[in-house]
């Protein structure tokens, strides 16, 4: 046992990626590490309604590096941070419109907490 679970927490404009469904491999910059969000879930068959969430990891672009961050179908990927080769969040959300320009994701080790999981380094 490591003690730390193989992760850390995210850091402001530290530089992070993942692989989603559909964005493919993308790489973006921590810009937020207590974001709020509210999702409307109206149409999803599994859950439905409006859902808030806070302290979230928020993911920017990078200026000069923009492509699409995170889109549907890439929710569960795992955002990982560059320098440790760590995990700091697990994707769930982008921007309404699906155009990919910031990502959500819930903090590593409140996920790894939850579960009951852990990364190994």
């Amino acid at each position: 046992d490591n003690g730390d679970l193989g992760i850390q927490d995210a850091v402001l404009g530290n530089v992070v990626w993942k692989s989603g469904g559909t964005s493919g491999t993308t790489r973006g910059v921590v810009d937020d590490i207590a974001q709020s969000t509210s999702i409307d879930y109206d149409g999803n068959e599994f859950i439905s309604g409006v859902h808030s969430f806070t302290n979230q990891v928020g993911v920017a672009q990078i200026i000069g590096m923009e492509q699409p961050l995170s889109q549907g179908g890439d929710s569960g990927s795992v955002w990982i941070d560059m320098a440790s080769g760590r995990p700091v969040a697990l994707n769930f959300a982008g921007p309404a419109d699906d155009s990919g320009t910031s990502g959500t994701g819930s903090p590593i080790r409140l996920v790894c907490s939850l579960l009951n999981i852990r990364f190994n380094p």
